[in-house]
């Protein structure tokens, strides 16, 4: 990889995060926590497209620790967000 593709690759992972949201899937979890980092993911609903119970069912079950279970249900959010 080239010193420039390098230096834009950091950037935007020093600054970038994703939502869960949607059609949770744990894997998709598992891959965005791998590739960003469980200090960049957040957690979101994807009501009305899918239903609360469906979506917190599969956050709770997905094999992560409690501590990172916390960070992305709202310790993340609340860092990013300032509040």
């Amino acid at each position: 990889m080239d010193k420039q593709r390098e230096v834009g690759r950091r950037r935007f992972l020093r600054k970038a995060a994703i939502a869960a949201s949607g059609l949770y899937r744990p894997e998709a979890l598992l891959c965005a926590i791998n590739a960003l980092g469980e200090d960049r993911v957040l957690y979101a609903m994807g009501y009305p497209f899918v239903h609360p119970k469906a979506s917190i069912d599969c956050f709770e079950n997905t094999p992560i620790t409690d501590d990172v279970r916390e960070k992305i249900a709202h310790v993340n959010a609340e860092r990013r967000l300032k509040l």
